[in-house]
């Protein structure tokens, strides 16, 4: 029996051990996203909080760039091996769907990549991670598209891997919140990766942009 209910941080546990060999094999890579916003962002000293770190990989390049950081997920697994690769840094294990247990303005800098397709409220999902940053500071997120042409087309969600649900916006709607929440905000269409059951492609939408005072 399906339940869609049952939190996604089951499906990373099963994943995590193989996670980067997945990755690898759809051809999702994060760095494009995190190069655009925070390539050339100095970052040492500052904090920066990684939602959805997954195993830790670009928590790892922020620590390397200096930063102070925290990494989250909702897989208990995935932050496990993440603190064995960045000791350095703080994990925590929680899922972006009940909100952000942090106060507002905390972070210098919040990215959250892969992630936000898997909170049905996307809309609230993505002001808590504009909520958590401080004024000025920067905000990396993408919101799955629902369009003609992508995997699963115009539908807002589909059902994952028979138990789960994936939520997602179309580029207008992803644009207009963004220039609400955001100053110096950019959206863009970008490439996500091929979905490994069906062969079609899954596409983002790119925010990157400067919390508002």
């Amino acid at each position: 029996m399906t339940d869609e209910r049952m939190p996604i941080g089951a499906l990373f546990d099963e994943l995590a051990e193989e996670y980067e060999e997945v990755t690898e094999d759809v051809g999702w890579t994060p760095w494009p996203h995190v190069e655009a916003a925070f390539g050339e962002e100095p970052l040492a000293g500052r904090s920066v909080l990684d939602v959805g770190c997954g195993t830790g990989e670009v928590t790892a390049w922020l620590r390397g760039r200096g930063a102070e950081v925290t990494g989250l997920d909702a897989s208990e697994r995935m932050c496990e091996l993440a603190a064995v690769r960045v000791p350095e840094a703080r994990f925590i294990w929680h899922d972006l769907a009940q909100g952000l247990p942090f106060g507002s303005g905390t972070f210098d800098g919040v990215l959250a990549l892969g992630c936000v397709e898997y909170v049905e409220d996307v809309e609230g999902a993505c002001a808590e991670l504009v909520r958590v940053t401080r004024p000025g500071g920067t905000v990396l997120y993408v919101v799955e598209l629902c369009e003609e042409g992508l995997c699963g087309g115009e539908a807002r969600e589909f059902v994952l891997y028979e138990s789960w649900r994936r939520y997602r916006r179309t580029f207008a709607e992803v644009e207009a919140q963004a220039r609400l929440l955001l100053a110096e905000v950019r959206v863009e269409r970008v490439p996500a990766y091929v979905f490994d059951d069906t062969g079609e492609p899954v596409g983002y939408a790119r925010v990157i942009g400067r919390a508002r005072g």
